[in-house]
């Protein structure tokens, strides 16, 4: 079984838009880049796990096969061209000042900086921000959740919309 420096297990996050995903589905690797790469090269390795909706409003409308489609084709337009990253389905829940509690299947993708030398934070994060953007405008998202996160711990969570 091949590890990673990010965290993907339950997550929760506090602000003006609280919520939870917990992962149901079986962690895939979306390309090779990953399971070859030696990640004791460094003692700082940025990572970052973005939250996507499968619904918009209360039906259900994506697979995950179409997180990965956009994600592949947007990670392809950076700097990092293996556009290799890990995928897991899950349920996203957040509270809605008019429906209550809501519960949705989702999708948390999982992106790890394996440049050469490593980017900054800085940059790491304006491009994960910017996937963010990618995302809550194709699947018509009110936000997609951002979390940076560095040897897998959380650093920051960002709220970012399409707009």
């Amino acid at each position: 079984m091949a590890s990673y420096p990010v965290n993907p297990g339950a997550f929760t996050w506090r602000g003006p838009q609280p919520g939870s995903f917990q992962p149901t589905g079986a962690l895939v690797e979306v390309g090779s880049g990953l399971s070859g790469i030696d990640w004791q090269r460094t003692n700082k390795i940025l990572g970052a796990r973005l939250i996507v909706g499968l619904s918009v409003g209360k039906r259900p409308r994506w697979k995950i096969a179409d997180v990965i489609r956009v994600v592949r084709a947007a990670r392809e337009q950076t700097s990092d061209p293996s556009a290799s990253f890990l995928v897991q389905k899950g349920i996203y829940k957040h509270k809605d000042p008019t429906r209550g509690i809501v519960e949705e299947d989702s999708v948390q993708v999982l992106i790890i900086d394996t440049t050469d030398p490593a980017i900054s934070q800085r940059v790491f994060e304006a491009q994960m921000i910017a996937l963010g953007e990618t995302l809550a405008r194709a699947f018509k998202q009110e936000s997609i959740i951002v979390e940076i996160q560095v040897n897998g711990l959380t650093r920051r969570v960002i709220g970012v919309n399409g707009k």
